[in-house]
Protein backbone atom coordinates (compact mmCIF):
# COMPACT_ATOMS: atom_id res chain seq x y z
CA UNK A 1 0.00 0.00 0.00
CA UNK A 2 3.11 2.09 0.90
CA UNK A 3 4.91 1.57 -2.58
CA UNK A 4 1.62 2.47 -4.43
CA UNK A 5 0.96 6.07 -2.59
CA UNK A 6 4.39 6.67 -3.52
CA UNK A 7 4.19 5.66 -6.75
CA UNK A 8 0.77 8.18 -7.00
CA UNK A 9 3.05 11.08 -5.66
CA UNK A 10 5.85 10.10 -8.56
CA UNK A 11 3.15 10.21 -11.08
CA UNK A 12 2.09 13.45 -10.34
CA UNK A 13 6.19 14.60 -10.76
CA UNK A 14 6.85 12.84 -14.20
CA UNK A 15 7.49 15.28 -17.47
CA UNK A 16 4.43 13.79 -19.23
CA UNK A 17 2.08 14.68 -16.35
CA UNK A 18 3.35 18.18 -16.45
CA UNK A 19 2.50 18.58 -19.81
CA UNK A 20 -0.93 17.28 -19.57
CA UNK A 21 -1.28 19.66 -16.64
CA UNK A 22 -0.09 22.74 -18.51
CA UNK A 23 -2.66 21.37 -21.22
CA UNK A 24 -5.34 21.18 -18.92
CA UNK A 25 -5.01 24.42 -16.92
CA UNK A 26 -3.50 26.60 -19.37
CA UNK A 27 -5.02 25.79 -22.51
CA UNK A 28 -8.25 24.01 -21.12
CA UNK A 29 -8.10 21.41 -22.90
CA UNK A 30 -9.63 17.90 -21.52
CA UNK A 31 -7.96 15.13 -19.66
CA UNK A 32 -9.22 12.61 -22.80
CA UNK A 33 -8.12 15.47 -25.59
CA UNK A 34 -4.54 15.96 -23.73
CA UNK A 35 -3.78 12.88 -23.62
CA UNK A 36 -4.25 12.25 -27.33
CA UNK A 37 -2.19 15.45 -27.71
CA UNK A 38 0.37 13.56 -25.31
CA UNK A 39 0.69 10.49 -27.27
CA UNK A 40 0.95 12.49 -30.52
CA UNK A 41 3.78 14.44 -29.39
CA UNK A 42 5.73 11.41 -28.25
CA UNK A 43 5.33 9.73 -31.57
CA UNK A 44 6.94 12.51 -33.18
CA UNK A 45 9.76 12.03 -31.29
CA UNK A 46 9.91 8.66 -31.02
CA UNK A 47 12.51 7.93 -33.75
CA UNK A 48 14.97 10.23 -31.64
CA UNK A 49 18.27 7.68 -31.17
CA UNK A 50 19.62 9.41 -28.01
CA UNK A 51 19.11 7.73 -24.94
CA UNK A 52 16.46 9.67 -23.36
CA UNK A 53 15.57 9.45 -19.20
CA UNK A 54 14.72 5.53 -18.24
CA UNK A 55 16.85 4.30 -21.40
CA UNK A 56 20.09 2.95 -21.31
CA UNK A 57 22.08 1.46 -24.14
CA UNK A 58 23.43 -2.29 -23.92
CA UNK A 59 25.17 -4.69 -25.85
CA UNK A 60 23.39 -8.09 -26.78
CA UNK A 61 24.22 -10.74 -29.11
CA UNK A 62 22.22 -10.54 -32.91
CA UNK A 63 19.73 -12.41 -32.92
CA UNK A 64 21.26 -14.74 -35.89
CA UNK A 65 24.14 -15.91 -33.89
CA UNK A 66 23.70 -19.72 -33.22
CA UNK A 67 24.42 -21.38 -29.98
CA UNK A 68 27.89 -23.32 -29.40
CA UNK A 69 30.54 -20.40 -29.78
CA UNK A 70 31.94 -19.04 -26.95
CA UNK A 71 30.28 -15.50 -26.16
CA UNK A 72 33.37 -13.12 -27.14
CA UNK A 73 33.41 -14.84 -30.84
CA UNK A 74 29.49 -14.21 -31.89
CA UNK A 75 28.20 -10.86 -33.38
CA UNK A 76 26.59 -8.52 -31.26
CA UNK A 77 24.53 -5.12 -31.45
CA UNK A 78 24.09 -2.23 -29.49
CA UNK A 79 20.64 -1.91 -27.83
CA UNK A 80 18.71 0.92 -26.81
CA UNK A 81 16.37 -0.31 -23.98
CA UNK A 82 13.27 1.39 -22.40
CA UNK A 83 14.40 0.36 -18.40
CA UNK A 84 11.46 2.75 -16.73
CA UNK A 85 8.98 4.55 -19.11
CA UNK A 86 7.64 6.96 -16.86
CA UNK A 87 4.43 8.14 -16.45
CA UNK A 88 3.01 4.83 -18.43
CA UNK A 89 5.19 2.81 -15.92
CA UNK A 90 4.15 4.55 -12.92
CA UNK A 91 0.70 4.72 -14.18
CA UNK A 92 0.91 0.77 -14.62
CA UNK A 93 2.41 0.45 -10.85
CA UNK A 94 -0.64 2.26 -9.39
CA UNK A 95 -3.10 -0.22 -11.04
CA UNK A 96 -1.14 -3.71 -11.19
CA UNK A 97 1.46 -3.06 -8.57
CA UNK A 98 5.93 -3.93 -8.85
CA UNK A 99 5.62 -7.51 -9.91
CA UNK A 100 3.29 -6.90 -12.71
CA UNK A 101 5.21 -3.87 -13.55
CA UNK A 102 8.42 -5.83 -13.81
CA UNK A 103 7.02 -8.42 -15.79
CA UNK A 104 5.25 -5.70 -18.21
CA UNK A 105 8.78 -4.36 -18.24
CA UNK A 106 10.27 -7.81 -18.98
CA UNK A 107 8.15 -7.98 -22.01
CA UNK A 108 8.71 -4.39 -23.00
CA UNK A 109 12.77 -4.98 -23.31
CA UNK A 110 12.52 -8.28 -25.06
CA UNK A 111 10.40 -7.06 -27.58
CA UNK A 112 12.99 -3.74 -28.27
CA UNK A 113 15.86 -5.95 -28.55
CA UNK A 114 14.08 -8.15 -31.29
CA UNK A 115 13.10 -4.80 -33.04
CA UNK A 116 16.64 -3.87 -33.10
CA UNK A 117 17.74 -7.43 -34.07
CA UNK A 118 19.25 -8.53 -30.69
CA UNK A 119 18.14 -11.19 -28.23
CA UNK A 120 18.79 -10.96 -24.56
CA UNK A 121 19.25 -14.12 -22.24
CA UNK A 122 17.69 -13.85 -18.19
CA UNK A 123 20.96 -13.14 -16.71
CA UNK A 124 20.59 -9.59 -18.84
CA UNK A 125 17.23 -8.62 -17.99
CA UNK A 126 17.85 -9.57 -14.10
CA UNK A 127 21.20 -6.90 -14.45
CA UNK A 128 19.66 -4.06 -15.85
CA UNK A 129 15.95 -4.55 -13.55
CA UNK A 130 18.52 -4.95 -10.69
CA UNK A 131 16.88 -8.30 -9.58
CA UNK A 132 18.46 -11.81 -9.36
CA UNK A 133 18.53 -14.74 -12.26
CA UNK A 134 15.70 -16.38 -10.31
CA UNK A 135 13.19 -13.95 -10.00
CA UNK A 136 13.52 -13.37 -13.88
CA UNK A 137 12.82 -17.24 -14.15
CA UNK A 138 9.55 -17.06 -11.85
CA UNK A 139 8.42 -14.32 -13.82
CA UNK A 140 9.15 -15.67 -17.00
CA UNK A 141 7.09 -18.69 -15.93
CA UNK A 142 4.21 -16.89 -15.03
CA UNK A 143 3.88 -14.90 -18.48
CA UNK A 144 4.59 -18.51 -20.11
CA UNK A 145 1.64 -19.95 -18.34
CA UNK A 146 -0.13 -17.21 -19.01
CA UNK A 147 0.36 -18.00 -23.22
CA UNK A 148 2.84 -15.12 -23.51
CA UNK A 149 5.46 -15.49 -26.26
CA UNK A 150 9.08 -14.50 -24.78
CA UNK A 151 11.87 -14.45 -27.24
CA UNK A 152 15.44 -15.21 -25.38
CA UNK A 153 18.69 -16.26 -26.60
CA UNK A 154 17.76 -19.86 -24.63
CA UNK A 155 13.76 -19.77 -25.86
CA UNK A 156 13.83 -18.72 -29.46
CA UNK A 157 12.79 -21.98 -32.02
CA UNK A 158 9.39 -21.46 -33.63
CA UNK A 159 9.16 -17.88 -32.97
CA UNK A 160 9.50 -15.55 -35.65
CA UNK A 161 10.56 -12.03 -36.66
CA UNK A 162 6.34 -11.99 -37.87
CA UNK A 163 5.05 -13.14 -34.30
CA UNK A 164 6.52 -9.84 -31.94
CA UNK A 165 3.59 -8.42 -29.82
CA UNK A 166 3.13 -5.28 -31.28
CA UNK A 167 2.21 -7.38 -34.50
CA UNK A 168 0.27 -10.21 -32.73
CA UNK A 169 -1.87 -7.07 -31.17
CA UNK A 170 -2.52 -5.20 -34.21
CA UNK A 171 -4.21 -8.29 -35.12
CA UNK A 172 -6.00 -8.72 -32.39
CA UNK A 173 -7.40 -5.55 -32.27
CA UNK A 174 -8.26 -5.73 -36.19
CA UNK A 175 -10.21 -8.83 -34.96
CA UNK A 176 -12.24 -6.59 -32.65
CA UNK A 177 -10.92 -6.93 -29.34
CA UNK A 178 -11.31 -3.25 -26.99
CA UNK A 179 -8.26 -1.55 -25.68
CA UNK A 180 -9.41 -2.82 -22.32
CA UNK A 181 -9.77 -6.42 -23.59
CA UNK A 182 -5.56 -6.01 -24.84
CA UNK A 183 -4.64 -4.38 -22.08
CA UNK A 184 -5.95 -7.21 -19.61
CA UNK A 185 -4.80 -9.97 -21.89
CA UNK A 186 -1.18 -8.55 -23.16
CA UNK A 187 0.07 -6.80 -20.52
CA UNK A 188 0.90 -3.62 -22.58
CA UNK A 189 -0.32 -0.25 -21.22
CA UNK A 190 -3.34 1.32 -23.05
CA UNK A 191 -0.96 3.91 -23.92
CA UNK A 192 1.37 1.61 -25.31
CA UNK A 193 -1.43 -0.61 -27.48
CA UNK A 194 -2.69 3.55 -28.57
CA UNK A 195 0.83 3.96 -29.76
CA UNK A 196 1.36 0.56 -31.77
CA UNK A 197 -1.99 1.25 -33.29
CA UNK A 198 -1.15 4.74 -34.51
CA UNK A 199 2.66 3.67 -35.97
CA UNK A 200 0.47 0.64 -37.77
CA UNK A 201 -1.65 3.12 -39.69
CA UNK A 202 0.91 5.68 -40.31
CA UNK A 203 2.95 2.42 -42.07
CA UNK A 204 -0.60 2.21 -43.77
CA UNK A 205 -0.83 5.90 -44.77
CA UNK A 206 2.77 6.11 -46.22
CA UNK A 207 2.33 2.77 -48.18
CA UNK A 208 -0.71 4.25 -49.78
CA UNK A 209 1.28 7.36 -51.08
CA UNK A 210 3.78 4.80 -52.56
CA UNK A 211 6.75 4.89 -50.62
CA UNK A 212 9.46 1.28 -50.18
CA UNK A 213 9.64 -0.09 -47.58
CA UNK A 214 13.06 1.85 -46.16
CA UNK A 215 11.71 5.43 -46.60
CA UNK A 216 8.48 4.00 -44.76
CA UNK A 217 10.52 3.26 -41.85
CA UNK A 218 12.34 6.57 -42.66
CA UNK A 219 9.21 8.45 -42.08
CA UNK A 220 7.34 6.75 -39.55
CA UNK A 221 11.00 6.47 -37.02
CA UNK A 222 10.56 2.65 -36.74
CA UNK A 223 13.04 -0.29 -37.70
CA UNK A 224 12.51 -2.09 -41.53
CA UNK A 225 11.45 -5.02 -39.34
CA UNK A 226 8.50 -3.85 -37.93
CA UNK A 227 7.41 -2.27 -40.80
CA UNK A 228 8.04 -5.29 -42.93
CA UNK A 229 5.42 -7.17 -40.23
CA UNK A 230 2.90 -4.30 -40.45
CA UNK A 231 3.02 -4.44 -43.98
CA UNK A 232 2.34 -8.17 -44.36
CA UNK A 233 -0.79 -7.85 -42.03
CA UNK A 234 -1.84 -5.16 -44.16
CA UNK A 235 -1.52 -7.10 -47.69
CA UNK A 236 -3.33 -10.03 -46.12
CA UNK A 237 -5.81 -7.94 -44.69
CA UNK A 238 -6.88 -6.58 -48.00
CA UNK A 239 -7.51 -9.66 -49.32
CA UNK A 240 -10.71 -9.58 -47.42
CA UNK A 241 -12.84 -6.86 -48.49
CA UNK A 242 -14.93 -6.00 -44.95
CA UNK A 243 -11.25 -5.98 -43.33
CA UNK A 244 -9.99 -3.57 -45.85
CA UNK A 245 -12.78 -1.21 -45.49
CA UNK A 246 -12.88 -1.31 -41.78
CA UNK A 247 -9.27 -0.05 -42.27
CA UNK A 248 -9.90 2.35 -44.48
CA UNK A 249 -12.33 3.97 -42.21
CA UNK A 250 -9.77 4.04 -39.16
CA UNK A 251 -7.17 5.84 -41.58
CA UNK A 252 -9.53 8.45 -42.83
CA UNK A 253 -10.84 8.54 -38.76
CA UNK A 254 -7.17 9.18 -37.72
CA UNK A 255 -5.59 10.91 -40.75
CA UNK A 256 -8.07 13.28 -42.22
CA UNK A 257 -10.76 13.59 -39.34
CA UNK A 258 -12.15 16.89 -40.89
CA UNK A 259 -12.82 15.51 -44.39
CA UNK A 260 -14.47 12.36 -42.65
CA UNK A 261 -17.17 14.70 -40.08
CA UNK A 262 -18.34 16.58 -43.57
CA UNK A 263 -18.93 13.64 -45.15
CA UNK A 264 -20.90 12.66 -42.28
CA UNK A 265 -23.14 15.71 -42.23
CA UNK A 266 -23.85 15.09 -46.36
CA UNK A 267 -24.48 11.54 -45.21
CA UNK A 268 -21.44 10.24 -47.66
CA UNK A 269 -20.13 7.66 -44.48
Amino acid sequence: MRDIEISKRMVAKTPEQWFLRIMQEGYNFSPKMSESLLAETELCFQGNKKTKIGQQKVILVKRKEKHGRPIKEVEKEEILWTINAGLEDEQYLCEYGKTELRQKRIQRLLQEATEQNGIATQEDLARVLHVSVRTIKRDFSVMRQAGIKLVTRGYDEGIGRGQTHKSEIIRRWMSGESYDQLVRSTGHSSSSIQRYIQKFMQVVEISKQGFEADDIGRLAQIGRGIVDQYLLIYEKAKKEPATEKWIENQRKRIFYPVQRKRALKKGVL
